[in-house]
């Protein structure tokens, strides 16, 4: 599918959808939806951070880097949609911030003491009180929440060797003649296919604004958004699966 779509296409695409949300009325919403767009508003903003990191990145010749930042941009408006969609989905957003304390609170209190108070809040009263996702699960376990979650999941594959060390990251950076008898040390990454991470930020923008404009007040622009990412392949919004499905 992506081979059909040109980079100029998706950079068209993330555009465009940035641009709807650029205006003063970006955030007029449906009456009683204001609290429920405060919580889930920080991990859609943070993905357009990051889609016009990406852009810029690109137009730069800095496909690798942009990978990197494409995959941010994928694991916030993945969640996002989670959280929107699922019936506890702002308890779990609420729960995953305190899986990331609990973290900390653990890795300190071996070399530090607490007071007695708050000691037993973060042993006894800050849980998870839902069981995906958390930061103790890997991102595979959200994208399984929903159709396609394989997929979804192997889309974001794609770019995840520019996270973590590994070959990937030595293959951008590390140049071997074709007898293997010389090698020359890069400093700049090798310039690769700029598709993936344009793809990837696609999907995830357009995630992110369905979300947006399905709280909106009258959802003014749900067929362009609809129409947008429909011209580069993408479908919005995710599926959530059936309970029994997740399980």
């Amino acid at each position: 599918m992506t081979q059909e779509i040109s980079p100029e296409a998706f950079k068209s695409a993330i555009h465009e959808l940035l641009a709807i949300y650029e205006g003063d009325d970006a955030l007029v919403v449906t009456p009683g939806e204001e609290a429920r767009l405060a919580m889930i508003h920080p991990l859609l903003a943070h993905t357009f951070e990051m889609a016009r990191a990406v852009l810029m990145l690109i137009d730069a010749s800095q496909v690798s880097a942009a990978k990197a930042l494409s995959r941010v941009a994928m694991e916030h408006a993945v969640f996002a949609q989670w959280v929107y969609q699922h019936p506890e989905g702002l308890l779990g957003l609420s729960a995953k911030e305190a899986a990331s304390y609990r973290k900390l609170y653990n890795g300190l209190k071996e070399g530090f003491v607490f007071p007695d108070e708050i000691a037993e809040f973060y042993e006894t009263k800050m849980k998870n009180p839902i069981g995906i996702p958390s930061d103790d699960q890997p991102f595979e376990q959200v994208c399984l929440c929903f159709e396609d979650g394989k997929d979804l999941y192997r889309i974001y594959r794609l770019v995840s060797g520019s996270v973590h060390p590994g070959n990937l990251t030595a293959r951008e950076y590390i140049e071997y003649s074709g007898d293997g008898s010389q090698v020359t040390l890069r400093w700049k990454a090798v310039m690769s296919d700029p598709i993936p991470p344009l793809h990837i930020t696609a999907l995830s923008v357009s995630l992110a604004a369905s979300i947006y404009e399905d709280l909106r007040e009258g959802k003014p622009r749900i067929n362009e958004i609809e129409s947008i990412a429909t011209s580069v392949g993408i479908k919005v919004p995710l599926v959530l699966k059936p309970k029994k499905s997740v399980d």
